[in-house]
């Protein structure tokens, strides 16, 4: 059967489950795993149902997939059927079905051609697969290349291989990678390191890991350098790895779920780096995971907890000083000016743990170091009006992500360099610092970043008179919620975001709608902010006695005059004394105004 159209495969997934609407990655998953053939397509989604593996929802209107379709089986029907055309084949051709099934969907005929056995012709072999149509040509350049009809056919095939033999094959198929592209090792390394994994050979298939891992990384391919170190790590983890490479994979692995927004899991492989170290004994390794966990506690965007970042700290410093670790003891210092920025009562505290952390790491040139001290001290800086200083650290940050490429990095830099410009009523500079943000944040396909970088640019779109783009860009940033991993605190900040435009335009009603939803998702000790676009929300609506409630909130917070510069929030960092005026006027009557 040939494959159907998409506007055929619709309407065949709407007569199978009742309903048009799926969820796209699944609807997407089951076409490749079937090529669109309507027979595969039906069977392969009974057996869905029936196994529990896509459910309705609780509204019954739409599907969900509990487990990922591709590790289902194949269909016992479908199984039979395609096994029986696979023990149809003579013996020479099914070896070469089964060879192919192990190098994967698409093959070279330069891979197939070292794997297989001495005695068959190859060409005659591949010319009657594809008669019967069970592979078919892909491309000629730069290679000859083959791929399965359908990836169903390629499990049949490659089930049908004893386990033993699989194990073999693969680790034919990475030594013949290896050997044809000793050139493009790279671009091969994922392949090499599944094949020589499954075949059973530890040490290339932990190099090889560790390289797919770092290429994905700098490709910015983030949930692709997560599999690749976890693989990695499995391997070390069974082997006499050394301490510091096993280190270095947990913390690479942990920065790739950071950037992905995975807190938790980045928090939990740390702290199995912790346990490792202390079985072990080796100081080394359970600093290496505490620094990282400290940052995590220490930041808004994290798990902010200071009471745990600072007994993690107190601890780290201490290790890092007895190992004579300074790199360590720079990042720690680093830590304690996060952790003052976050929840200390003296800026210029921070300032000095900033000084210090760049004091040594200057002395010992750690340039990274250096460029992530610099950026945070700015923010500290902030707090106190120095705002030449401000300047000079993230322009000395931002010197050091350009020279190093770290886009990721870079586009915060660009977003915090807004922020301040905000703060001095640079518009237009800070218009430029956004534009300027977005354009790495898309070209880096960071959604995380994207967003705030939409949400940064509400303040110039509103200054300027722009409604419509304002809100086009909340809407958007809306949008693309679901795509981010973790999303609790910039959901809260783009719901508040939307109150306060709609709030600013008189649009009452839905301003409170988002400020409610803001305020529930946001934590409880760092919401505060939010209540902002809640209390300009209730004036707008005439809830007044509310409104003075939720002014009176924000007022009392400690040092709330410095916090709401250095835990800039956009659009809502300056709106407070507003609402405060609108509410006297309400009211007018200024004796009770926030008593």
């Amino acid at each position: 059967m040939t494959a159907l159209s998409d506007d055929d495969s619709d309407r065949l997934f709407e007569n199978l489950l009742g309903i048009s609407e799926m969820p796209p990655q699944l609807r997407q998953s089951i076409l490749e795993k079937t090529d669109g053939n309507p027979f595969f397509i039906e069977e392969f989604i009974r057996t869905l149902i029936d196994t529990g593996v896509i459910t309705r929802d609780e509204t019954g209107a739409a599907w969900r997939a509990d487990t990922d379709v591709n590790e289902i089986s194949i269909p016992e029907n479908l199984l039979a059927l395609l096994t029986s055309r696979i023990d149809r084949l003579d013996e020479d051709a099914r070896r070469t079905l089964q060879l192919s099934s192990v190098i994967g969907r698409s093959f070279y005929r330069g891979v197939l051609e070292q794997i297989s056995d001495a005695g068959i012709v190859l060409d005659r072999q591949l010319n009657s697969l594809q008669r019967a149509e069970l592979i078919r040509e892909a491309a000629r350049v730069p290679e000859l290349e083959y791929t399965f009809q359908h990836d169903l056919t390629r499990e049949a095939a490659y089930n049908s291989i004893l386990l033993r033999e699989r194990r073999e094959y693969h680790l034919r198929v990475g030594e013949a990678v290896e050997k044809l592209f000793n050139d493009r090792l790279e671009e091969n390394a994922h392949l090499l390191a599944h094949h020589f994994h499954q075949g059973g050979d530890d040490k290339r298939a932990l190099k090889y890991a560790v390289l797919a891992g770092d290429v994905a990384a700098r490709l910015y391919a983030n949930n692709e350098a997560i599999t690749h170190y976890t693989l990695a790590i499995e391997i070390a983890k069974n082997d006499d790895t050394a301490t510091e490479q096993l280190a270095a994979l947990y913390l690479a692995r942990g920065r790739a779920q950071e950037v992905s927004g995975l807190q938790d899991d980045a928090l939990a492989g740390y702290r199995e780096l912790v346990d490792l170290g202390r079985k072990a004994q080796d100081a080394a390794l359970e600093m290496a995971a505490l620094v990282p966990m400290i940052t995590i506690h220490s930041t808004l965007s994290g798990r902010p907890d200071t009471v745990m970042s600072r007994a993690l700290s107190e601890r780290s410093l201490v290790l890092a000083q007895q190992l004579g670790d300074h790199s360590s003891e720079a990042k720690n210092l680093w830590n304690s000016l996060l952790i003052e920025v976050l929840d200390g009562d003296d800026y210029y505290k921070a300032l000095e743990y900033g000084e210090r952390s760049l004091e040594i790491a200057r002395e010992h040139d750690l340039k990274e170091q250096t460029a992530f001290t610099l950026q945070d001290t700015a923010r500290a800086h902030v707090a106190v009006e120095q705002f030449a200083e401000v300047k000079l650290a993230l322009e000395g940050a931002r010197a050091y992500w350009q020279s190093i490429g770290n886009q990721t990095m870079l586009a915060d830099n660009l977003y915090n360099s807004a922020g301040v410009s905000y703060a001095q009523g640079d518009f237009g500079g800070a218009s430029e610092f956004v534009r300027e943000g977005l354009e790495i944040s898309r070209s880096i396909g960071s959604v995380h970043l994207e967003v705030v970088g939409l949400l940064t640019s509400v303040q110039s779109l509103m200054n300027s008179g722009d409604i419509d783009q304002a809100l086009a860009a909340v809407e958007n940033a809306l949008a693309k919620l679901s795509e981010i991993a973790d999303a609790g605190f910039v959901t809260a900040f783009v719901h508040a975001t939307t109150s306060a435009i709609y709030g600013l335009i008189g649009m009452g009603e839905p301003a409170i709608y988002h400020a409610l939803h803001a305020t529930k998702i946001a934590d409880g000790t760092r919401g505060w902010p939010f209540l902002i676009s809640l209390a300009l929300a209730q004036v707008k609506t005439g809830r007044l006695a509310e409104a003075g409630e939720a002014l009176q909130q924000i007022y009392r917070q400690p040092l709330f005059e410095s916090k709401r510069h250095i835990e800039y929030i956009g659009i809502l960092t300056s709106m407070p004394d507003m609402i405060r005026a609108e509410l006297v006027l309400a009211l007018e009557d200024y004796q009770q105004v926030l008593e």
